[in-house]
């Protein structure tokens, strides 16, 4: 997928489901936006906000800010992706990385790469 590699096969399970879900081609936003949530959640967590071309990114944002500081650190990386010109979806990349595993760490380098390559 265009250079960034699922980490595990329920990563990309979740992956094909969001997109089936999404019911329309995907630009390379919305394909880096997927790749994050597929990583740090399950499908069952985010299915409901993902939908006939939309995505409730702000319910998406909210449920994840709940889960700690590295998780709510992919969760912006994710929004900010999605759609960077809607205030409070901004996120430094000192934000971002000071709070990340090495495993989100790569998982955030993938999205960015598939977002802006």
């Amino acid at each position: 997928m265009n250079g960034a590699e699922f980490l595990n096969s329920d990563a990309y399970e979740n992956f094909k489901a969001l997109k089936e879900q999404f019911e329309r081609e995907m630009g390379k936003n919305e394909v880096a936006m997927f790749y994050i949530l597929a990583h740090i959640g399950t499908l069952k967590r985010f299915a409901p906000f993902v939908h006939g071309g939309i995505v409730e990114i702000d319910k998406i944002l909210k449920m994840t800010n709940e889960w700690g500081s590295g998780l709510s650190a992919m969760g912006r990386l994710a929004a900010h992706i999605f759609n960077p010109h809607v205030e409070g979806r901004e996120i430094t990349p000192y934000e971002l990385f000071v709070s990340l595993d090495d495993t989100n760490k790569v998982i955030a380098f993938n999205a960015l790469k598939l977002a802006y390559k």
